[in-house]
């Protein structure tokens, strides 16, 4: 039988552990939506700014990527350092292994989840945020129509912290 670790947070003075929210930002985004269904009794709100969920990770979307010069180096370059495989055909074929809808995952229950993005992010398609939305239970989301990665500046980590606020 494994062996299960104890919860030592539960324990902590200093944290509520009935009152645990994660954001990931980005291609943190992506962990913050995954733990939302892998740990969706535990945690109370997640969420998932500019993140991948899927497309992104699709042969099309990286096509799109090899071929993007906005970014300050190969954006390609940096998903094979992040996915820490040796080069760019590597990642090909593992990319696609990280979908959430892959996995099995987005029909399964969440933790409340709110899903941002801007609807003109060159780097993280927002057909990733609608399929989350098209998915199992009902999300709460903002789209920014002109907003690039991440949304809209200083006005989407204000509404990230008030829907973490409502949901804690």
């Amino acid at each position: 039988m494994p062996k299960v670790r104890s919860l030592t947070w539960k324990k902590r003075d200093d944290i509520d552990g009935d009152r645990l929210g994660i954001v990931g930002r980005s291609y943190g985004g992506y962990w913050a939506g995954k733990m939302a269904y892998v740990e969706s009794k535990r945690i109370r709100a997640a969420v998932e700014w500019g993140g991948p969920v899927h497309y992104t990770f699709q042969e099309p979307w990286l096509q799109h990527l090899q071929e993007d010069k906005l970014y300050l180096w190969p954006f390609l370059d940096s998903m094979v350092y992040a996915h820490h495989v040796k080069d760019i055909d590597e990642l090909r074929k593992q990319a696609p292994t990280l979908s959430l809808k892959t996995q099995g995952w987005l029909d399964k229950p969440s933790a409340p989840l709110l899903v941002v993005n801007g609807a003109k992010d060159p780097w993280i398609t927002i057909q990733d945020l609608y399929l989350l939305l098209e998915s199992g239970e009902p999300k709460s989301a903002r789209v920014y129509p002109e907003g690039g990665h991440m949304g809209g500046g200083a006005e989407t980590g204000k509404l990230v912290m008030s829907w973490l606020n409502s949901q804690l």
